[in-house]
């Protein structure tokens, strides 16, 4: 999705933030914060809808794409010198966090970017070495301001149904 209009868009607000240590955008030599950088790869990576998904469809739960965690934690790995081992345990702790929401999601109302928001969240609570207490603090922030409702994916589906895993990455 690098080459696509909003991705670029995305890029050039990041460009315009300045330079700084957060994290790299994929695909140049560009540094932005962390949260840019979460925003910008996630959504650059979910733009063509080569991702997974994940689908029990058991009556009653919900089902989305776990990749979306991916993105926004290379940012946060490189932002605090994670290893290789350490980046593939949030990735997983992310998806088990994502697919038991989903397992257990009743709600039709809840867009599924809403889960990988607090998966982030959670993982990326591990990566930066945060106490439990600090960590519930950080998935309890994420659950409680950046919900994202499943109106995004009604009616008439603009551009904000791509971007909307890469603000859930950047919210987490």
């Amino acid at each position: 999705g690098f080459h696509y209009d909003p991705c670029a868009k995305l890029r050039n607000l990041a460009a315009a933030s300045g330079p700084s240590h957060g994290a790299t955008i994929l695909g140049s030599r560009f540094r932005t914060t962390l949260d840019f950088a979460a925003f910008v790869n996630a959504t650059t990576a979910r733009y063509v809808e080569a991702n997974d998904v994940f689908a029990r469809y058991k009556p009653g739960t919900a089902h989305g794409h776990p990749s979306d965690v991916i993105m926004p934690l290379l940012a946060v790995a490189e932002h605090v010198h994670a290893s290789g081992r350490e980046f593939l345990n949030a990735v997983v702790l992310a998806y088990e966090i994502y697919l038991r929401i989903c397992d257990s999601c009743h709600s039709k109302g809840f867009d599924p970017a809403t889960f990988g928001c607090i998966a982030i969240a959670a993982a990326t609570s591990k990566l930066m070495g945060l106490h439990l207490r600090q960590i519930a603090h950080a998935v309890s922030m994420a659950a409680t301001a950046h919900n994202i409702l499943k109106q995004v994916r009604s009616d008439h589906v603009t551009v904000w149904k791509a971007i909307a895993a890469g603000q859930a990455g950047r919210d987490g």
